[in-house]
């Protein structure tokens, strides 16, 4: 083990830790919204909109962060112009391509 490295983590430590890491994945995930190219843009909404789809989701990252999902994403879509209806027809796609495969 490095000798930087600490032996083991408490709760409170493990805890500050999460916390640290859910807010650079949000941040990175604002930072492509707002600046991002048009791909990281389409991905960072796709992962907003996905809900618990996957293991460090934009929901989870939220609750992490004491944040509400709902109003992130409201808010993140009124500071882009991005039309609710986009991420509603963003959703339907990923619906139907679940039910093909």
């Amino acid at each position: 083990m490095n000798q930087n490295e600490p032996e083991s983590l408490n709760d409170a430590s493990l805890n500050r830790c999460i916390r640290r890491l859910a807010s650079a994945v949000m941040i990175q995930a604002m930072d492509d919204v707002f600046r991002g190219t048009v791909r990281e843009r389409r991905e960072a909404l796709e992962w907003m909109r996905k809900g618990d789809a996957g293991e460090l989701t934009f929901e989870l990252c939220c609750r992490i962060i004491d944040r509400d999902a709902e109003t992130v994403r409201n808010h993140v879509l009124q500071r882009t112009g991005i039309p609710a209806a986009f991420l509603a027809q963003m959703r339907e796609q990923d619906r139907e391509e679940r039910l093909a495969s």
